[in-house]
């Protein structure tokens, strides 16, 4: 355990202590050994080395021991460490954080560790020096060069050449070069530094990731202090950052008058040019922008697409493809490309089948038919006076690919028009009629222009519906069912009996049972296919 400071008594018998010592010519303690960590000391409060711990091993026990700090010259006593009388025999321990007996810190220089331990009437000491060094090395990083490495590249620098400064160099001290790399992985390695002066570090690779690499050199004596100083370096390893800032779709009818994109690579950019892939797939000869300007570090192109692509105001239907090439001064190349068809042609009219002349739920599929290029499909319905206009993507529409309107009650007027990817639209569907009556609950047409519906809604639910189409002679031509539960039934005639054969022109007798489970309801009447 370390003795309080500032006891008067302790001072006397520190001082005793020593004048025994003296007194007998400083005899090497018998009994006891001495171990130091850190015997230079920094007591900055930076956390590094700060005190020194102290470890004194007895082999037997001894009636006094003593540890105490003394000036070297005039063996003067600034602090006692360590006073047992008697110490056991085994290890005691104590720190010194580089202060005197009423806690000021001593100046820097070198002091005395004295262990003395008396037995039997005999006494003997042990003097260790230890050191309070409270000033760094000083290191100053003058430059980096080059300030852009390409590695591998023949006509730059083989390696990256770190030139620095060192002041203040003590035997003992250490130097270390840590390079970081743009993911922030971390590489150090020793310098071989012997004083102060001019010094210089290397660093190669041949293979290295593109991006900033910071340099940091760090420089600490035995006692803990440091200083450091960082400097950086761009590798260039890739080619030129390349894009183009106006975007055209894939798909387009119209084309930009001009196209504008820009370049960027640390080294500079100082080769640029484009070229165009037109409708018969061959590239052109490679050309110029029509003009560059650079921003900071950046160069930015615009070319006219009229008179550089096509030489004419206008573009002839097909397939394009722009390219853009930059490359850095260590032969890095990049490319963009722009790749896109140009459409003009509106997509192929929609057809709408004819719905059923009056239907009993507001809800209508409408049977469409389009072109496999449409991309949207308008559906326009007139109620009233007033046009309501949908819109129904074909890739949401899924397999059936019958887009759902909502029907106001009356008289419904309905027509479509399609529109492909580029943006073309078509000119509008045929017109069809579709009367909403509420009021009915079992709808269908008398007269089959076509496949056609019938559509059935029960107060209650129903657990099934059966259609029974059957010829003048009473033979069974077609069975339709529709399993519930469910109150509203929707069931699809397409003019075919059970067999898949088209049935023939003429008159027919339509049977619908609904099974309520506890109950059927029947109800017959005529309908005629008239095609």
């Amino acid at each position: 355990m370390r003795v309080g400071k500032g006891s008067r008594a302790v001072c006397i018998v520190a001082a005793a202590l020593a004048a025994a010592v003296l007194a007998s010519g400083g005899a090497w303690a018998q009994n006891a050994s001495i171990f130091v960590n850190f015997p230079s000391i920094s007591p900055n409060g930076d956390g590094v080395q700060d005190m020194m711990s102290i470890v004194v091993t007895l082999s037997a026990g001894v009636d006094t021991l003593a540890l105490t700090i003394e000036d070297p010259a005039t063996r003067a006593v600034h602090d006692t460490l360590l006073l047992k009388a008697p110490a056991a025999a085994g290890t005691h321990s104590t720190t010194w954080d580089g202060t005197g007996a009423s806690s000021t810190l001593l100046p820097e220089g070198e002091y005395l560790l004295h262990l003395y331990e008396s037995a039997g009437g005999t006494g003997a000491s042990l003097l260790r020096t230890v050191i309070i060094d409270l000033t760094s090395p000083r290191v100053t990083i003058d430059r980096v060069e080059p300030g852009v490495y390409a590695p591998g590249w023949p006509d730059t620098a083989a390696r990256v050449t770190v030139y620095y400064n060192i002041s203040g160099w003590e035997t003992g001290a250490s130097a270390r070069m840590t390079v970081t790399d743009p993911a922030q992985t971390a590489t150090t390695s020793s310098l071989a530094v012997s004083g102060d002066g001019e010094w210089t570090a290397w660093w190669k690779r041949q293979t290295a990731a593109s991006g900033v690499y910071t340099v940091t050199i760090v420089v600490r004596d035995e006692a803990g202090n440091s200083d450091s100083d960082s400097g950086s370096f761009i590798v260039d390893s890739e080619g030129p950052v390349l894009e183009f800032k106006t975007q055209i779709p894939s798909n387009t009818r119209e084309v930009p008058r001009e196209i504008v994109g820009r370049s960027h690579d640390p080294s500079g950019v100082p080769y640029l040019q484009l070229s165009w892939t037109g409708t018969d797939n061959v590239e052109s000869a490679r050309f110029d922008p029509d003009s560059t300007w650079l921003a900071g570090d950046t160069l930015y192109f615009r070319f006219d697409t009229p008179d550089t692509v096509t030489g004419e105001e206008g573009w002839s239907e097909g397939t394009y493809l722009i390219r853009a090439f930059a490359r850095d001064p260590f032969q890095h190349q990049t490319s963009k490309q722009l790749l896109f068809r140009l459409d003009r042609t509106p997509p192929s009219v929609p057809v709408i089948a004819p719905p059923p002349a009056s239907v009993i739920v507001p809800q209508l599929e409408l049977a469409i038919s389009y072109g496999t290029g449409t991309d949207t499909l308008f559906v326009y319905r007139l109620h009233e006076g007033t046009t309501v206009r949908s819109t129904f993507a074909t890739a949401a529409l899924g397999p059936k690919r019958h887009p759902t309107v909502t029907l106001g009650a009356g008289s419904n007027e309905i027509w479509a028009a399609a529109k492909d990817r580029a943006g073309n639209t078509s000119a509008n569907s045929n017109v069809v009629v579709a009367v909403y009556d509420p009021s009915s609950r079992i709808t269908y047409p008398e007269a089959f222009r076509g496949p056609d519906r019938f559509q059935i809604v029960t107060e209650r639910t129903a657990r099934s519906v059966e259609v029974s189409i059957f010829d003048l002679r009473g033979d069974r031509v077609r069975r339709i069912e529709r399993a519930g539960p469910g109150t509203v039934f929707d069931i699809l005639w397409d003019l075919r009996n059970d067999g898949g054969e088209e049935v023939h022109n003429g008159a027919f007798v339509a049977v619908i049972v609904i099974d309520f489970g506890s109950e059927r309801m029947v109800e017959k009447n005529f309908i005629a296919v008239v095609r």
